[in-house]
């Protein structure tokens, strides 16, 4: 029987292009819905833990690369319907559009652009498409053409597409420019199970009251609402280091106590110092008092 414990899944699947999601991720990404839905839909849904966290009234949709990960999807969730194939190249589900879309899309994999792409009405008002060596952008892309005008697309991604430039910097532009990235959510590395790496969050919308963007960083519970002028200054990148910034804690300083603990400081060398001295004249038969009074002498100087 093949072994699909968590250790061995992405060395065994990576280079089809199929990769284990942890169920946690699933409860993460729905932590950050807020719109209202019936229904949800993961383009890449594996074996469908993304879609597990939400109820059995919701019907959810999936497609799904690898024939045998969709069966396990279809038998474990409930009000599911689930397509197999290849999201980019084929859209499934091409009539249809949703309230909610949560997506795990594989990292920077390859993919064949073509002039059928360049035409699909999903990725013709693109200003280019994705690089042949980094599909991010088009399972972006797809999940903001498949999105209803009301609904929220909630997307894990490798931070990579936050600052890589040529034609992912031309999409990520376009993103900005009309006004579809909410939220972008910094995840710290090992934050779920088989994801070493820090991972990002995308939250697209359509239709918005404004045009700031949210960062998010989770690993120092720190947020930056950033204005669309902001991004455009910061030439488009969206890493949200370039936003949030951890202030460092400033030591509190109490002169007083900083005066205080000086002088005594202090203090305690010239004892050490004297007892030194004389311990010295004793053993040389020098005359510690005349250098005592040295010093005496040199104390009232700075009295007068």
């Amino acid at each position: 029987m093949q072994d699909y414990s968590i250790k061995s899944i992405r060395n065994e699947f990576k280079s089809k292009g199929v990769f284990y999601t942890p169920k946690e991720l699933g409860e993460k990404l729905k932590s950050f819905v807020d719109v209202e839905y019936k229904n949800v839909y993961d383009p890449t849904c594996g074996r469908g833990y993304l879609l597990s966290v939400f109820g059995d009234d919701v019907v959810k949709y999936g497609q799904e690369v690898d024939e045998e990960a969709l069966k396990e999807a279809k038998i474990n969730l409930d009000n599911f319907i689930g397509e197999v194939g290849d999201t980019i190249k084929e859209d499934k589900f091409k009539d249809m559009k949703f309230d909610l879309i949560v997506a795990n899309p594989p990292f920077s994999i390859k993919y064949e652009p073509t002039k059928e792409l360049e035409e699909d009405e999903r990725f013709k008002d693109l200003p280019c498409l994705a690089p042949a060596s980094k599909a991010d952008y088009m399972f972006i892309a797809h999940c903001l053409a498949k999105l209803k005008d009301s609904g929220q697309a909630i997307i894990l991604n490798f931070p990579g597409i936050l600052y890589r430039k040529a034609r992912e910097y031309k999409i990520r532009k376009y993103l900005v420019d009309n006004n579809f990235i909410e939220k972008v959510i910094h995840i710290k590395g090992d934050t779920f199970i088989d994801t070493k790496i820090a991972t990002c969050i995308l939250v697209l919308k359509k239709q918005r009251t404004d045009n700031n963007v949210l960062f998010v960083d989770t690993e120092n519970d720190l947020e930056y609402l950033a204005t669309y002028e902001e991004v455009v200054q910061n030439d488009y990148t969206l890493s949200v280091s370039n936003y949030v910034i951890k202030e460092e804690e400033k030591e509190v300083v109490d002169p007083v106590e900083l005066q205080k603990n000086a002088h005594e400081a202090f203090r305690n060398k010239i004892i050490k110092e004297l007892e030194f001295t004389r311990m010295v004249c004793v053993l040389e038969g020098w005359d510690f008092k005349s250098y005592v009074m040295d010093i005496l002498s040199l104390v009232h100087s700075f009295l007068d």
